[in-house]
């Protein structure tokens, strides 16, 4: 319609690609810019059509029909079309091919319409057009292939029973049906056979982990049920934690446990107004008081707390095994 009226395509470029673009991105220029005196419910019609978002455009034939019936009662209550003829505006190129009347008038859209009557037939010639080629491309049959089956008879055939081929119509998009398999009976998969597991230490209260898993408590000793296999087991007490690896087999004993050595604890602090010492154990930097509960081997300790500018803190603290010792630290500063 759109090109009907205009004598242009409502997308142009000069390469396909060109053309793609516009159409999905590009508004075509407006009718009435182009053709004098065009009715603008017409035009809203054929906008309607080229809406490139398609909740907007005519869902039906039927409605696009509806609309263009409406249009043609107005523009029979107005007169038009009789009276003022459609015309190309003076200021628009005419495209090459059209054949221009050679009047004193504005050149004419197309046919030039000289009876109003010859316009609003050419509305239904355009609805028709249009509903045939959306009826043709989207409403093609399905082909159909013939297949020939012939019956056979084995068994006498005292009524003479007719033996010819027959041809059978199928359509040609029907898949064959699979073959058909047996399904091979699914047997179940058999549980590992579980075996006692038992953990134990030589300290307590001792937390004991499987796996990331807690498993329980010793005392007293932990039992469990596993299957044959790799594990990661730790041992968690209040003054040290230990990981190791184990492996359970058919044929064991079975039985694992951790030696803890003897721990106990040491917190290194400082007054108030004092400033902050870094503190070192048996030489080794623990890092900056306050160091509340360095965990330390049973036996005596020397304990140092040093500052640049200030004078050392030394001294020899025995540690208890599951007790902790403190040392409150005044840093003077030097001489």
């Amino acid at each position: 319609m759109y090109e009907f009226f205009t004598y242009r395509k409502p997308f142009q470029g000069e390469i396909i690609t060109n053309i793609i673009y516009n159409i999905l991105n590009v508004d075509p220029p407006s009718i009435t810019s182009q053709v004098i005196n065009f009715p603008p419910e017409l035009e809203k019609i054929v906008f309607k059509c080229l809406e490139k978002n398609r909740e907007k455009r005519y869902s039906t034939a039927l409605q696009v029909q509806q609309d263009l019936e409406r249009v043609l009662k107005i523009l029979e209550k107005r007169g038009i079309a009789g009276k003022e003829e459609l015309q190309f505006r003076p200021t628009t190129p005419i495209p090459a091919g059209i054949e221009e009347e050679k009047t004193a008038k504005t050149p004419t859209l197309g046919l030039r319409l000289k009876k109003r009557k010859k316009f609003i037939y050419l509305l239904p010639i355009i609805f028709s057009i249009f509903l045939i080629s959306f009826l043709v491309l989207y409403f093609k049959p399905a082909k159909r292939v013939e297949i020939k089956k012939s019956k056979k008879i084995i068994v006498n055939n005292p009524l003479k029973l007719s033996t010819k081929e027959e041809k059978i119509s199928i359509p040609s998009f029907i898949p064959p049906l699979p073959e058909e398999k047996e399904q091979e009976e699914e047997k179940p998969i058999p549980l590992p056979k579980k075996y006692p597991i038992t953990f134990f230490a030589n300290a307590g209260p001792c937390d004991i982990f499987v796996n990331g898993s807690y498993a329980g408590t010793f005392p007293p000793e932990v039992k469990l049920q596993l299957p044959p296999g790799s594990y990661e087991v730790l041992f968690k007490t209040a003054f040290s934690q230990e990981k190791k690896y184990i492996v359970v087999e058919e044929k064991g004993a079975n039985r694992f446990g951790h030696q803890f050595p003897q721990m106990g604890k040491l917190s290194v602090l400082t007054n108030i107004g004092t400033p902050y010492g870094s503190v070192y154990v048996d030489g080794k930097y623990i890092g900056d008081t306050p160091q509340p509960n360095i965990l330390l081997p049973v036996g005596i300790h020397k304990v140092e707390v040093k500052r640049p500018g200030y004078k050392t803190k030394e001294k020899d603290i025995e540690i208890i095994e599951g007790k902790t010792a403190s040392w409150t630290v005044t840093l003077l500063p030097e001489e």
